[in-house]
């Protein structure tokens, strides 16, 4: 692996430079991994639950449209009501299932990606290098 000096030139790095640097990125990505879960997961959820739960048109031989409902009291009117009633009406608990699922599928495959285009954008030349 390489440091890049402030000329531009690349010379090679330690190993224990490596490790310190791919133990930063990784650590850094698999934070930025579970940040994101946690924020992420409650707007899947409510997605999911207004997703399941539309409400569908249905016109009449008048010219009022109604509205029918899978399950009339769990419509929500917007994503807002969603995230307030769905704690309100089984806990906390509900905005976040699904989320361990998500930490392990999302922490260590960040963690890798970034890990290796870190370590390969510092190992493949740059163009204008020994040009």
């Amino acid at each position: 692996d390489l440091n890049e000096s402030s000329s531009g030139s690349r010379t090679p790095r330690s190993p224990r430079t490596w490790i310190q640097v791919t133990t930063r990125n990784a650590s850094a990505a698999m934070l930025g991994a579970f940040s994101t879960a946690l924020v992420v997961t409650p707007l899947d959820v409510v997605k999911v639950q207004m997703q399941s739960h539309q409400c569908h048109s249905s016109s009449s031989s008048s010219s009022l449209t109604s509205l029918t409902c899978t399950n009339p009291h769990s419509h929500f009117r917007n994503t807002f009501d969603a995230l307030v009633r769905i704690p309100q009406q089984h806990g906390l608990k509900a905005l976040y299932r699904g989320l361990s699922t998500s930490l392990f599928l999302a922490i260590p495959t960040s963690g890798l990606y970034f890990t290796l285009y870190e370590s390969l954008m510092h190992s493949i030349p740059k163009k204008n290098e020994n040009a």
